[in-house]
């Protein structure tokens, strides 16, 4: 008589967060980390990253890029792969509207260049650490002054 009658309620549980990007690389930090970019003897672009309080790598963590960090698209700075008579890479300015619409050619321009800081995450892809680049920092020993609203 007097009993109530519970009525069935839905509760709204949130996902866990997924570690992995769209294309399947799986994050290894969610944190942003900053590198220094370099090129071996074999020419292959890569990035040193300061690991001070990792005991496995006190040192410095040398990692490839993924191929996803080679993609012009909507990369405001670029780089030429060739050196001037001087040694030095031409650094290509863009408006976003060509950025995005007009990338270039991966075999004549980069997203990066030797010496500057870059931002990204380290991911795992297909078993091997990479670094993931999001955007520039600035050159070594200087900084740009400029935000990273894609990437906070």
């Amino acid at each position: 008589m007097g009993l109530l009658k519970l009525m069935p309620f839905k509760v709204a549980v949130p996902k866990p967060k997924r570690n992995r990007t769209s294309d399947g690389i799986k994050r290894t930090t969610n944190k942003i980390v900053k590198g220094k970019v370099f090129q071996d003897e074999d020419g292959t672009y890569k990035v040193s990253i300061s690991m001070k309080n990792d005991p496995v790598h006190p040192d410095l963590l040398i990692l490839d890029f993924t191929e996803r960090s080679y993609d012009l698209t909507g990369k405001i700075n670029v780089f030429s792969r060739t050196v001037d008579s001087k040694g030095r890479r031409t650094r290509f300015i863009r408006n976003p509207m060509n950025a995005k619409f007009m990338p270039g050619l991966p075999e004549q321009y980069i997203p990066f260049a030797p010496n500057w800081i870059v931002r990204g995450y380290i991911v795992t892809d297909n078993g091997t650490k990479k670094f993931d680049f999001k955007s520039l920092v600035g050159v070594d020993g200087y900084e740009m002054d400029i935000l990273h609203p894609e990437d906070d």
